[in-house]
């Protein structure tokens, strides 16, 4: 098992910071991969799967409208409150397994919900956005009015 950890640090590591080298769509999507289950890993571990769910949804989000991949959503600055510069991201199979049984469930939130944050803490932030859903101990939010008149007319 360490043997497995150890080698996917160094490929992931290996694919986060070589940069002038064009990777092929598996080295694409096996980064992708690692670094979504490592971000629910992180930011979900200890929730039910639609609260898993629910974190992969966001970061698919950020990824579809910000044009960014999932490791370029990881480690946005001031994004996850676990990603530093050091992160070592370590993934394992017990993550992986979770992070495909949560990647073939279906979305729980739409598809304008970008933010999210922990019931124990309220950010600045959260009083200017609206809140559309509570999961686990997530509350999730959107910036975009399209929301918000979806909540109004129910």
């Amino acid at each position: 098992m360490r043997i497995f950890i150890a080698v996917l640090s160094v490929i992931l590591l290996s694919l986060l910071t070589v940069s002038n080298v064009a990777p092929s769509a598996i080295d694409l999507e096996a980064q992708a991969t690692y670094c979504k289950a490592y971000t629910i890993l992180r930011e979900a571990g200890g929730e039910s799967l639609k609260g898993k769910r629910a974190v992969l949804d966001v970061v698919e989000n950020r990824m579809r409208l910000r044009d960014m991949s999932a490791c370029q959503v990881m480690s946005q600055k001031g994004q996850f409150s676990f990603f530093t510069k050091t992160t070592q991201v370590i993934v394992t199979k017990e993550a992986l397994t979770d992070y495909f049984k949560v990647a073939n469930m279906r979305r729980v939130l739409k598809k304008d919900v970008e933010y999210f944050h922990n019931v124990d803490v309220t950010p600045e932030w959260a009083n200017s956005m609206i809140n559309v859903s509570n999961i686990g101990r997530h509350r999730f939010y959107s910036d975009r009015q399209e929301s918000f008149r979806l909540l109004a007319s129910n």
